[in-house]
């Protein structure tokens, strides 16, 4: 499951599938609550807590460990930000300070020709890695979706691999199987796949896919009966680049 906590980003990638900016809005203490309730209601193994960069949120300290208070050995809470929080003293210091309370990882993508200072990132990176308890730094991309700013592009000297079925395809197809009949199994089959979906944006909306271009399907104050019926209904639309194929074998196979 994916908390998108904030899409305002300084960076602003040219890969971004959120288009992400200075223009980007933060989600509400209210939304942030929400958010927890709604991960506590379906059991999710891993949270990832993501933006825009997430450590750019006015109230990134406060929020980030309410979730960790909430979610505390319930499930994996993983941070995913472009490292910009290495570079200012009061919220690294603050994170390393949460770090030795709660444990959580910290995931630093920091990829040459996509993100801004990564040389500086990348010594900073090493500099406090033995601060936290688990940080990574990720300097490979394995698959840019053709959505937001990366739409139209050709990114194959960064990515690794080429979809064979839309980022939403593992959601999806966990909706269509004939043994899940809410969307509590849903979330249950696709944590087993290791999948972190779905996206939920600043606003409480709840999309398929890892991008507010993909179908949203409510909100995460709706529930789940409503949450259900709207992801059975989703069509898979291929505005990410990936072929939707395999998307008429699994409905064929599902008898649907």
């Amino acid at each position: 499951m994916v908390f998108q906590i904030t899409n305002y980003c300084e960076m602003e990638c040219p890969h971004c599938m959120s288009v992400c900016s200075t223009k980007g809005i933060h989600a509400t203490l209210n939304t942030i609550e929400q958010m927890c309730i709604f991960a506590k209601k379906y059991n999710p193994k891993t949270v990832l807590i993501s933006g825009g960069e997430p450590t750019q949120h006015p109230d990134f300290i406060d929020y980030f460990e309410i979730i960790l208070k909430e979610l505390y050995n319930r499930c994996a809470v993983i941070l995913a930000s472009n490292g910009d929080f290495l570079f200012k003293n009061k919220i690294r210091d603050n994170l390393i300070k949460l770090n030795k309370e709660f444990l959580f990882a910290i995931q630093i993508s920091s990829i040459k020709g996509l993100y801004k200072r990564t040389s500086s990132t990348q010594k900073l990176f090493k500099k406090y890695k033995r601060k936290f308890k688990m940080m990574g730094l990720i300097e490979e991309i394995t698959v840019i979706d053709q959505l937001g700013r990366a739409t139209g592009k050709d990114w194959s000297k960064f990515t690794t691999y080429k979809r064979k079925a839309p980022n939403c395809f593992n959601l999806l197809s966990c909706a269509y199987s004939p043994i899940t009949n809410s969307f509590r199994d849903v979330i249950f089959q696709i944590h087993n796949k290791n999948a972190c979906k779905p996206f939920i944006t600043p606003e409480g909306n709840i999309h398929v896919g890892e991008s507010h271009f993909c179908h949203k399907i409510g909100t995460i104050w709706d529930n789940d009966p409503t949450l259900y019926n709207n992801i059975k209904k989703v069509e898979p639309c291929g505005k990410c680049g990936a072929p939707i194929d395999q998307f008429k074998l699994l409905k064929s196979a599902y008898g649907i």
